[in-house]
């Protein structure tokens, strides 16, 4: 009976010492995270956001006036927003209990400098610099993707509603373009990564953060928990049912695309294709 307890016993160190090595490392993993470049394009968006000046809902878009003085007061956060734009991005998830209080803040200067542009765009559009307008609308999608990369859930939230508020503003503009002005806005769009590429991401990300923030580690329950997801398969590979906001913001990209190659058909075909197929492959490699 004494071996027999002593082998228990040995195991159960055994077993006790190989699970305390794991979460230790596992909890090593998760405070490192991903190295943040220098300089970091998300500065330069949470700064474009602080330097808004008024308050875009309190706008009266009828008043032509008080739109181009906003435009005009407000020509640098456009600036800041191409200077983060020529730089890598990443955000800069801190794995504290208290970070998602001091991150919110973060969000709000974006969702701000992202409304700020679409005043910009509006103003542009107006003044008839369709030109412009367009490329503003195609920066604030930009910033949307970069401002959500390597994330949390909330930053693929914001960042891919800042995205859609754009698609859905440069679609409207779609019967204002010409041949050239459409040719230029589909092949952004085509430079531009794949649609969800970073919801998986964000997910993990989401978790990791909660856990860690929670004292994991405290009580059965957690570590129990977190042994679970070291056997978990969390590759971009692995099924993730998505969310009625995913599902629009894909619909809304692929017509973007789709009414872009159309617009580009018709001015230069004199006629609208009879059906999709005839965008393939002049105007799109594929149909998205």
């Amino acid at each position: 009976m004494k071996l027999i307890s002593k082998r228990r016993a040995g195991l159960f160190v055994l077993g006790g010492t190989i699970l305390a090595g794991l979460l230790s490392l596992e909890l090593i993993r998760l405070r490192r995270g991903e190295e943040l470049p220098l300089p970091n394009a998300y500065n330069d968006f949470v700064r474009a956001g602080e330097m808004v000046v008024g308050k875009t809902g309190d706008l009266d878009y009828k008043d032509a006036a008080k739109v181009a003085a906003f435009a005009v007061e407000n020509s640098a956060v456009l600036i800041q927003v191409r200077n983060g734009l020529e730089k890598s991005c990443l955000v800069p998830v801190e794995l504290k209990a208290d970070w998602m209080a001091r991150h919110v803040k973060e969000i709000m200067a974006l969702r701000q400098a992202g409304n700020a542009l679409d005043v910009l765009a509006k103003e542009r559009e107006a003044a008839g610099a369709i030109d412009e307008a367009v490329n503003i609308r195609l920066d604030v999608m930009r910033m949307g993707i970069e401002s959500r990369r390597g994330g949390a859930l909330i930053d693929y939230l914001v960042g891919t509603g800042t995205e859609l508020g754009a698609i859905e503003s440069l679609a409207r503009m779609i019967p204002r373009l010409n041949s050239t002005q459409a040719r230029h806005a589909l092949e952004t769009l085509k430079g531009l990564p794949e649609a969800g590429a970073s919801l998986s991401d964000a997910k993990r990300w989401e978790r990791r953060w909660v856990w860690l923030g929670s004292g994991w580690w405290r009580n059965w329950e957690g570590i129990r928990e977190m042994f679970d997801h070291l056997f978990e398969d969390t590759s971009d590979a692995s099924p993730f049912s998505p969310t009625e906001r995913q599902r629009d913001f894909f619909a809304a990209r692929c017509k973007l695309v789709l009414a872009l190659a159309r617009r580009e058909f018709e001015l230069e075909q004199d006629r609208a294709p009879a059906n999709d197929t005839e965008l393939v492959p002049h105007y799109l490699l594929r149909l998205p």
